[in-house]
């Protein structure tokens, strides 16, 4: 009888998380890679998650032809639209043993919490947050996608930052005398050519690699810089506050802005965020084994 294997995937805008586990939820091993957030254009997600695969099972000693024995779980970032969702079911290039495709959210939410209910927010690339309730119904919050959504995430940040820089450049804003304001002009291209032509390649997850550059300045002092991570946490601190007037859950901030961001947020929110149990791909563990039930697929209208 073939080994049975549980691939568990949590997938970013920035960065995706691979890990193998055996058919006990023992960890085998796990990988970091690049994006594979089915609502950026540019990004084929299959070509990364099974080059990634291939290498993780190489280094584990594993043949290829185990994926036939895979139960595959992605929690992936733009998984909430329906279109993208089938379009990346159909596009496997391999017989995995099973695959389920859900959003990175609801994974986060199922391993900050250890399946029971709770809240999470995600700030990372974006922003979303998500709710599973005590009576199992699963809720949406945010999750539109950058440019129209995704406040308080990095993408929106980067691109706040970077707009307000640019007026600056011009005048508009005074006499700005800030160390963020001068490395965003440099790293984005010093002249208007340079400028126009770095933002006609960027993209959310370019917007979003200008966010720690704003963080670290605020935290050396920069007045400009710490407006801008103080707009953020109040962006963050909206969302929660809608999400806790509609289902009284712990709720627990996740993503690789998280504690970065935390010193900007209001203390209101600092004071009642639980910390997680346990990772998203835990939470897709748990969804690989059946322990918890499939995410639903009309998502709810809020």
């Amino acid at each position: 009888m073939a080994n049975l294997f549980y691939c568990c995937i949590d997938g970013g805008g920035s960065k995706t998380q691979v890990a193998l586990f055996d058919g006990h939820g023992r960890r085998l091993g796990t990988t970091i890679t690049g994006p594979t957030s089915l609502s950026i254009n540019h990004i084929k997600p299959w070509d990364i998650i099974c080059e990634t695969l291939k290498d993780l099972y190489t280094t584990l000693g594993i043949e290829i032809n185990q994926f036939s024995s895979t139960d595959l779980v992605i929690g992936v970032a733009g998984a909430n639209n329906e279109k993208l969702r089938n379009q990346f079911y159909r596009d496997s290039p391999y017989d995995f043993k099973s695959i389920k495709v859900v959003t990175d959210a609801y994974i986060a939410a199922l391993g900050a919490h250890g399946g029971s209910a709770g809240s999470i927010i995600i700030i990372g690339t974006g922003t979303v947050g998500y709710t599973i309730s005590k009576t199992g119904k699963q809720s949406i919050y945010g999750g539109w996608g950058f440019p129209v959504g995704d406040q308080g995430g990095g993408a929106w940040i980067g691109m706040r930052a970077l707009s307000l820089s640019l007026k600056a450049q011009e005048g508009h804003l005074g006499n700005l005398d800030s160390e963020l304001h001068r490395l965003l002009i440099k790293k984005c291209g010093l002249n208007r050519k340079g400028i126009l032509e770095w933002l006609n390649d960027a993209g959310p997850t370019e917007f979003a690699s200008l966010a720690p550059m704003v963080i670290d300045c605020a935290n050396e002092g920069d007045r400009f810089a710490i407006n801008l991570s103080t707009e953020a946490g109040l962006e963050i601190e909206s969302l929660a506050s809608v999400m806790q007037e509609v289902n009284k859950t712990p709720l627990s901030l996740l993503g690789g802005l998280a504690e970065p961001l935390a010193p900007y947020l209001p203390q209101s929110l600092k004071a009642n965020i639980k910390k997680p149990i346990g990772s998203p791909v835990n939470g897709a563990l748990f969804l690989a084994q059946g322990k918890v039930p499939n995410e639903i697929s009309d998502w709810n209208e809020i």
